[in-house]
């Protein structure tokens, strides 16, 4: 007979590929299976929930299950009067940050936990060779751009590029000794090259991410910071030869308008000159479709609202609800339109909510100022700063919380299930000390 944790390790790794390699599949390899895409992301939702359920036992994790059906179901069914079916279909979008933890914690807490660790781990490196299969042929076949989102397909350029980055991190950083940086790097040299792909698909966050990459491989102590100085002018010339490479894949000058050095580009990427202008166009795709994306000064009308324009309307647009600033607007506006039907407050604003979003208007549209109380509580209760049971552990879940910090203003990575598995993995290997050797007994 199967034992439990068997069972449960199993189930785990058949939700994590099929959530990872079910886009990649359906897209490139065998298209007929797009039009199953809802059924098998629900299955995934589905088997997230039964297993976080049959292993939800920590304390912290218990309050961050509880603390948001409280906040969740006040502001949806009785403040804002939304249906229940619509409440279930839209908190599936937190059911990785709800039950994943619950899951990784049992495993690691298991008799055979060192097993899992390192199935797990394996997992982990399979990972990345995959995305680099994957984005590789993105990038051949379409070029750099949203369809280089890996095994996950379309649309997840932004975060299968993060995943990569962490993932390459978390071997790096294991045993990485600063006092021979470089032949530290030259030991992990398979995983620092297996973040190519993130110079092929077009994202601009990765340059970043690289950035917290380099620092936090330095301790924190007055040795290393003197060996962080001295590696600068190096590092700074690899983030120009790595510029180069990104400015060639994607097949920009460095006077184009989309060029990340530009700050002309920056500025409207992030917060557009005309603020009032692009939210207008944005209503008028809304409301009249393709008519309304004909030429503008020689180019297609606004598609999408810069970022921080969004952040800034948020607050104005959630105020309108019955829930108001504290409870926000309710769940389920982020999910409908293939069986069930959109909310109202979709519908009012789609102009908003469609297109590039972020972890706060995610949050916040939904159960505004409580649920950004939730949202950090429940990053606490899965970094687990008190538990660091490896030296790079702190590094590593503060690398962690720097990507959560960009993802408020920058992505909804949360709100898809393979950031949350991916992000919890991470974060509950370096929570949770491996299992001590048994010692012998004498006779």
């Amino acid at each position: 007979m199967i034992h439990r944790s068997t069972f449960i390790y199993r189930v785990f790794c058949i939700m994590l590929w099929t959530v990872a390699c079910f886009g990649f599949v359906a897209e490139e390899l065998l298209p007929p299976l797009e039009g199953m895409r809802p059924l098998v992301m629900l299955a995934c939702d589905a088997m997230a929930l039964m297993l976080g359920l049959f292993t939800l036992r920590d304390r912290r994790q218990l309050w961050v299950v509880g603390s948001f059906l409280l906040i969740s179901l006040t502001s949806t069914i009785l403040v804002n009067r939304l249906g229940l079916v619509t409440y279930i279909n839209g908190s599936r979008m937190f059911f990785g940050m709800l039950f994943v933890p619950s899951i990784l914690l049992y495993l690691l807490q298991d008799r055979q936990a060192d097993r899992w660790r390192s199935g797990i781990e394996r997992q982990l490196r399979i990972f990345l060779y995959v995305q680099a299969v994957c984005i590789t042929w993105q990038f051949v076949r379409y070029g750099a751009g949203d369809h280089g989102g890996g095994s996950m397909g379309m649309g997840f350029s932004g975060i299968v590029s993060a995943l990569i980055i962490l993932i390459s991190y978390y071997f790096v950083a294991r045993d990485f000794d600063t006092d021979n940086f470089w032949a530290s790097l030259w030991q992990k040299r398979q995983y620092i090259f297996l973040m190519y792909p993130v110079f092929l698909n077009e994202t601009k966050i990765s340059f970043v991410f690289l950035a917290f990459y380099f620092v936090l491989l330095f301790r924190g102590d007055v040795r290393s910071m003197s060996k962080m100085v001295v590696a600068i002018p190096v590092a700074a010339v690899a983030f120009a030869l790595l510029y180069m490479l990104y400015m060639t894949a994607t097949g920009l000058k460095s006077d184009d308008e989309m060029d990340i050095a530009n700050t002309d580009f920056i500025k409207e990427y992030l917060f557009s000159e005309n603020a009032e202008d692009a939210v207008e166009n944005m209503q008028n795709l809304v409301d009249h479709g393709e008519e309304a994306m004909d030429a503008v000064d020689g180019m297609s009308g606004t598609q999408d609202l810069p970022r921080f324009v969004k952040i800034a309307v948020t607050p104005i647009t959630v105020a309108r609800s019955d829930g108001g600033t504290f409870l926000g607007a309710g769940l389920g506006h982020f999910k409908g339109g293939t069986v069930l039907e959109r909310t109202e407050f979709y519908k009012e604003n789609e102009w908003l909510i469609l297109g590039t979003m972020n972890l706060y208007m995610f949050v916040y549209m939904q159960m505004g100022l409580l649920g950004m109380f939730w949202f950090g509580f429940a990053i606490w209760a899965m970094l687990d700063f008190g538990s660091r049971p490896f030296h790079e552990s702190y590094r590593i879940k503060l690398f962690l919380l720097l990507v959560t910090i960009v993802s408020v203003f920058y992505n909804e990575s949360f709100s898809t299930l393979i950031f949350c598995i991916i992000f919890s993995i991470l974060a509950v290997l370096h929570s949770v000390a491996p299992a001590a050797p048994e010692q012998p007994t004498d006779r």
